[in-house]
């Protein structure tokens, strides 16, 4: 069986499967430097198909960018803790908390308890008056 010669091949329009391969490992670990890929690329290209092949490159490695960046995020703030978490008992440690009140021990009339940053108290004495 012979090809029909009055009908010519069709070109192959796309990247490849190793390109794809290629593209999608450059995404997983080194997404930045993907997306710039894909952008450079793409400006230059002017087949539809790889053109729109490399701008879903650029939306993934894009999106894969910020997913990470959202899941850092996440666990700084669950494992960083919260400022409630701190105990504030104890000697003090990293120096009196800055923008917070001091409150007056009852019964002493010249000494007041400040939180400390990073955990415990100290007690602090006014001079009396005259």
């Amino acid at each position: 069986m012979e090809a029909d010669p009055s009908t010519p091949p069709e070109a192959e329009t796309g990247y490849t499967g190793a390109a794809v391969a290629g593209a999608a490992l450059a995404t997983v670990f080194f997404p930045f430097i993907a997306l710039i890929a894909a952008l450079l690329l793409q400006g230059g290209q002017s087949d539809a198909r790889k053109k729109a092949q490399l701008r879903t490159w650029a939306w993934v490695s894009g999106g894969w960018m910020v997913f990470w960046a959202i899941i850092l995020v996440v666990l700084a703030n669950v494992g960083g803790g919260s400022a409630g978490s701190v105990s504030r008992t104890g000697p003090c440690e990293g120096g009196p908390k800055m923008g917070s009140a001091a409150t007056q021990i009852p019964g002493r009339t010249n000494e007041f308890l400040q939180p400390c940053a990073f955990g415990g108290s100290q007690t602090i004495t006014m001079p009396s008056t005259p």
